[in-house]
This record gives structure tokens, sequence and C-alpha cells, in this order.
């Protein structure tokens, strides 16, 4: 069962620290009046709500950074250049890459992209020397399947099947999860995510981050002329919005089911620790799903000071422009 989402306990005094060290960076003025709005220590804080200051701190870090990525594609500098999205990812498998050290650094030098940059520089080696090297590599792997998954979120108008599983990809959920090794200083056994109910467990939490995400964040997303949307593909098949929303609801009680299903059958090995960091990886899962929820409520990235309203009548206005609804 999914339970009330906690913070950290220090997310206030961990807010400026994480807004400081985005904004020194970040490069685009556009995206650094974004940044306060997106309390990125709030959401470590639902994600990471037991993990100490320091790597608290850096995972605070890693979301905002995330976030800035993605900005660029979504609604920045690179929205409407292609050729510009593919050579952005391009460069940043090329610096994973370099992270994995599967390319040598006297062919592929660092990347002058101060996005780029701030990941390699700062995040990464704090992050290496903290975790295993099989947690570090799945960290690594999964943010490349982010970043594929972007790509792929930016071509045409899928179906809702279709966009289930590219979504799944592009919502940085697994991300996130593999930040659990390095939250909790875990070691966990490759077994464990080889198993076909770990494997439906970790599915089925990006499925639900980003259902979940994609309702909350659907307002912004229309007024962005962002049309991969779970609701708005819903809206796609004929339906009207009211209707569309609600599909999209079922979606998310269908899937929190099957993860609860999934999550009992996840293997334990009979040694006490292992099994005690296997359930916390469980439950780490499930908090990042409800983080999310949390935090969108509470940020004021996607519904602004009308948050409390919204959160207590579970009513949203949402003014459909013409160009892309033009049904009743």
């Amino acid at each position: 069962m999914f339970s009330v989402t906690r913070t950290h306990p220090v997310a206030p005094k961990m807010r400026p620290v994480a807004d400081e060290w985005l904004l020194g960076w970040t490069p685009d003025e556009k995206m650094r009046k974004k940044i306060p709005a997106g309390d990125f220590a709030l959401v470590a804080g639902h994600f990471y709500p037991d993990a100490e200051w320091e790597e608290y701190k850096i995972l605070a870090y890693y979301l905002g950074w995330l976030a800035v990525w993605d900005d660029e594609i979504d609604c920045g500098q690179l929205t409407h250049d292609r050729p510009g999205i593919e050579a952005y990812i391009r460069e940043t498998n090329e610096m994973i890459d370099r992270l994995l050290e599967l390319s040598s650094p006297d062919n592929t030098p660092s990347s002058s992209n101060p996005i780029l940059q701030a990941l390699e520089q700062h995040i990464a080696p704090v992050m290496r020397a903290g975790c295993s090297t099989a947690a570090w590599k799945r960290t690594l792997e999964s943010y490349r399947m982010f970043c594929e998954g972007v790509a792929k979120m930016h071509g045409t108008l899928p179906t809702v099947e279709e966009y289930c599983a590219r979504r799944r990809a592009s919502v940085a959920c697994e991300t996130s999860v593999a930040q659990l090794e390095y939250a909790y200083g875990m070691n966990l056994p490759d077994e464990l995510f080889q198993h076909e109910a770990t494997k439906e467990v970790l599915d089925l939490a990006c499925d639900l981050t980003a259902f979940v995400n994609d309702i909350a964040s659907f307002r912004k997303e229309i007024a962005d002329g962002q049309l991969d949307n779970l609701v708005f593909l819903h809206r796609e098949r004929g339906i009207t919005l009211q209707e569309a929303c609600e599909e999209a609801g079922k979606m998310v009680c269908v899937a929190r089911e099957r993860f609860d299903q999934a999550a009992s059958r996840v293997p334990r090995t009979g040694d006490a620790e292992v099994d005690a960091q296997t359930e916390r990886f469980i439950e780490g899962c499930k908090e990042i799903v409800t983080g999310i929820l949390s935090w969108s409520f509470e940020c004021k990235r996607y519904f602004g000071s009308q948050a409390a309203q919204i959160r207590k009548d579970l009513c949203v206005d949402i003014v459909l422009p013409a160009e892309l609804f033009n049904r009743s």
C-alpha cells in the first residue's frame, strides 16, 4: 500500500542551498526565473526523506539540474530546433560515456555546455564516490534511457498506447529510483534487478509517476504548447476533456493495483541486510510516486497561487486554445 507523503525534516534549510547552486550556472534567464518556483529541495525531500544532509543536497542539485536539462528541450531554446535537440542529446550521451569510462578523455573532451558541465564537474564525482560501481552504472544507464525517451517524445503525435511506452522512459522516474542506492548507501545485488517482479515494479513506478505528472502538469503544458501529455491524447480520441482526465485517473488506479501485486513477488534472499534494503528500495519507489503528486500541489510550477485551493476542491479551470481543441 502507498502511504502519505513524508518530507525531509530539513527541506526548508535545503531550499536556499539548492537554489543558489542552480542559479549559479543556469545559463538562460527564462530558466533562472523558474528555479525558485520548482522548489527542488522539496521534491528531493519527498523522494528521499531519510537521506543524510550531504546525500540530500546532491540529490536536490540533481533533480534541479534534471529539470533545467529537460526544460532546454521542452520550453527553452531548443524547443523548435530538432537538429539542436539531436545534437544536445548526442553531447549528453558522450558525457555519459565519459562518466562510464566507455570513451577516452583524450578523445572525448568535456562539454563546453554549462548545463552538462554542472553534472559532470559537480554532481557526478560526488555520486560516483558515494555508491557502488553497479549502482553508478545503473544510475547512468537510467539517465541515458531518459535522454533517449525525451528524444522520442518530440516526434509525431502518438496514440495513447505508443505514448505510454515512450513516456515510461522520459518521465525521469527510473533515474530517480536509481538514486535510492546512493541516497541510502544500499548495495543491492544485480540479480534483484534482473527478476521479472523487480522490473515490473520499476516499470509501474515509472507509469504511475508519468500518469500523475501528466494530469497535474496538463494546464501548464498546454499553455506551453506541449502536446505530449496523456490527458491531451485521450482528448484526441473524441471524448470531452473531463472524460479524458477521468480516463487518465483510471489508468493510475490500475497501475497502482498492479504495483502492489508485483511488489509482493519481488524475491527476498534470507539475508537480513539485503532484504531490509530491498524493502527500503520498494518503499522508496512508492515515495517517489507520492512525492511527485504532493510536490505538484506544493510548488508553484503548475498551479501557482491557486495550488492550495485546487488541492482542496480537486477542480481546476483550464482555458483550451482554439487551435488545439475544436470540439465542444
